[in-house]
């Protein structure tokens, strides 16, 4: 029994007509109407996410409605109604965003800081084996020599 033999295909295939076409942004104008009040259920993570885009759309969470977290299934469930955060909520997130900041310049300072003294001593190691090196080469050629005299 023989095998038929493997053959290389050069013809282009078209590629199907679905993965040519992004998927289609989801904007507010892409919507007919929004309900008011929509409920996000599901694994936390990806709905945690889906609560971005809501939020994008102009969904902000239902601060009346119950959040409740199911730890041992990894689900979510909250609510979300249309409408903008509460002022507290905007300062809440400015303030997080500033300590973050002031985190991030504090971090950088500390790794400029660092770096320079990682530099310093770098160039002070160098520094201290060019001075090594030079005394050894010094002491050889001081050994050559008395070698060099005994010999004679």
């Amino acid at each position: 029994m023989t095998k038929p033999k493997a053959t290389l295909s050069t013809s282009v295939q078209p590629a199907p007509a679905e993965a040519a076409a992004p998927a289609p942004a989801m904007t507010p104008a892409s919507i007919t109407t929004l309900p008011p009040t929509i409920r996000l259920f599901g694994a936390t993570l990806p709905t945690l996410a889906e609560m971005i885009v809501h939020a994008r759309l102009g969904y902000v969470l239902d601060m009346m409605a119950p959040v409740d977290q199911f730890g041992a299934a990894g689900t979510i469930s909250l609510y979300m109604k249309l409408g903008t955060p509460e002022d507290s909520i905007v300062k809440q997130a400015q303030a997080t965003v500033e300590a973050a900041a002031a985190q991030q310049r504090l971090q950088y300072a500390h790794d400029v800081q660092e770096a320079a003294r990682q530099m310093l001593e770098d160039d002070a190691k160098a520094k201290r084996a060019a001075e090594v090196a030079a005394e050894v080469a010094a002491t050889r050629a001081k050994i050559k020599a008395l070698e060099a005299s005994l010999q004679a």
